[in-house]
């Protein structure tokens, strides 16, 4: 799990460098527009978290059904929907980013959502066990 926070942190190094260090005054714009729009994904993090405590301290099923499906419907709103907004955002603002920086990120962006889809299938699967096969 370490190496793959770890990955996780180096792709984010590598996204989040051109937005703070670029020059021009559109393409900084542009790019820190979308990055603040991405970084609403963290909002899931609230509910995984809240997960996996309740699931430490041997919650009701019942309990952990309902954070599952909570965890469920903010990563489908924060991960999914919002990221395909995002890079909606990051496409129209293409003009403004230097076409190299925008190749990197744009593969990066489809990375990221591609990983969360395969995340969110497995959170639903999860999500849809009955409660007494939870606790």
């Amino acid at each position: 799990m370490w190496a793959g926070r770890l990955i996780h942190h180096i792709i984010q190094t590598c996204a989040n460098t051109p937005c703070i260090f670029r020059t021009s005054p559109s393409e900084a714009l542009a790019l820190r527009s979308v990055l603040c729009i991405a970084y609403f994904a963290e909002f899931s993090n609230i509910f995984l978290r809240l997960s996996n405590l309740l699931r430490r301290r041997k919650s009701p099923g019942r309990v952990l059904q309902a954070m599952n499906l909570a965890l469920l419907g903010s990563f489908a709103v924060s991960r999914l929907g919002n990221f395909f907004f995002a890079v909606r955002i990051f496409w129209q603002a293409r003009s403004h980013i230097h076409p190299q920086i925008f190749k990197m990120l744009t593969s990066i962006q489809v990375s990221g959502y591609l990983l969360n889809l395969l995340w969110f299938f497995k959170i639903a699967k999860i999500a849809m066990k009955p409660a007494q096969k939870l606790a």
